[in-house]
Parts: structure tokens; C-alpha cells; sequence
């Protein structure tokens, strides 16, 4: 993921939570060459640097989201070889989780299971989906 602080307001989000600068929106929407197969990217200036993710809540996000991101993070550390540090004035490169609603997608059913029984009956119109035409 990248995030560029510079684009906010004219930003291209990919997956409906990553924001893309000019270069890497040009290689995701097809105006540059093609990937290649499980290539997770072609920039080697888009990695992280020595593995390390810098990261911030966003105030929005909920004492208990920010445990699932935590507990998240901890496994994908366990599992990889990405360090998490929490971002610093001195990191302009970072990931922000915020508190929004992103399973609308249209298609969502084909990615992810929402169990509507574990949603609480005052959130579940949060998780209603998009129709095509809307999309």
C-alpha cells in the first residue's frame, strides 16, 4: 500500500482504501505495461523500507478496531518478515486506518462473507451493497 499525504483531494483510491499517486494509478488502471504474475509490484520504490510499516490510527477508528488491526498486525509479523512502527512526523510514507463503511462493493459477495448476525441491528443498513449501476 502507499499512501501520499500530497493527493489528498485529488486522489485515486484502489480497492476503496488505497490511495495511488499518478504513477502507481497508471500501473494498477492499464495506461503502463502489465504486471507480471504475482508480482506484487514492478516499483521497487513503492516497497517498504527494510520491511517497516509506518502506521496512525485515525481518531475515528474504535478502542476495539484498533485491537483486530493490532492483533492483525501481530500475526502478519509472526507470518512475514513487515515490521508495524507507529508513524512519526519524520515518516511521510504510512498507512492510516480509518472508520469508514467499504463493503458496499457490488461484487463484495464473491471476496468476503458479512454474517449479518454478528452486526449489530443498528449498523447492518452500514453494510448493505451497492447496485451495479451505482458502481
Amino acid at each position: 500500500m502507499f499512501v501520499d499525504n500530497n493527493l489528498e483531494g485529488s486522489s485515486v483510491f484502489y480497492n476503496g482504501d488505497i490511495v495511488l499517486d499518478k504513477k502507481a494509478a497508471d500501473m494498477m488502471y492499464g495506461t503502463t505495461s502489465r504486471r507480471r504474475k504475482r508480482a506484487t509490484t514492478r516499483m521497487k520504490d513503492r516497497l517498504w523500507k527494510n520491511g517497516v510499516l509506518y502506521y496512525q490510527f485515525d481518531p475515528s477508528l474504535s478502542r476495539l478496531a484498533r485491537k483486530a488491526v493490532k492483533q492483525a498486525m501481530e500475526h502478519i509479523f509472526n507470518k512475514t518478515c513487515v515490521v508495524f512502527k507507529k508513524k512519526r512526523k519524520k515518516n511521510p510514507d504510512y498507512v492510516r486506518f480509518i472508520s469508514e463503511p467499504e463493503w458496499a462493493r457490488y461484487d463484495r459477495d464473491k471476496y468476503v462473507e458479512v454474517t449479518l448476525d454478528n452486526v449489530s441491528p443498528r449498523y447492518v443498513d452500514d453494510f448493505a451493497k451497492i447496485s451495479l449501476t451505482m458502481a
